[in-house]
């Protein structure tokens, strides 16, 4: 049993497909390579004029103060909700384990033939 070479997938070396394939895939610009024999530049005008005006666009939006203030008080509710929920289940859960010791055995919760 060979092991796949002890789990060790690094292609002898070699450069993996995933690696290629998104290499044969993203824009290049190879404009200002020295010695090369064959340049990619169709993606010289992307990389040096779209995404730079993009990237300024996306950094000059602002978000309205009135849409942070309700995400902070819906996650703070969020979280107050679901810790409060969590305190019920735990007194929940006590009362019947109580009931149970005082010999109430009906106070478990019949679901289906399964009891909780």
């Amino acid at each position: 049993n060979n092991n796949n070479n002890n789990n060790n997938n690094n292609n002898n070396g070699g450069i993996s497909e995933t690696c290629q394939r998104l290499y044969e895939e993203s824009l290049k610009c190879e404009s200002n390579l020295k010695n090369a024999q064959y340049r990619d530049t169709s993606g010289c005008e992307m990389i040096n004029t779209i995404l730079p005006r993009l990237d300024s666009a996306f950094r000059s939006i602002k978000s309205p103060p009135i849409a942070k203030a309700f995400a902070w008080t819906f996650g703070i509710g969020f979280f107050a909700l679901a810790g409060y929920l969590y305190l019920l289940h735990r007194k929940v859960v006590r009362q019947k384990k109580e009931l149970e010791s005082m010999g109430y055995y009906g106070a478990t919760t019949d679901m289906g033939g399964v009891h909780a």
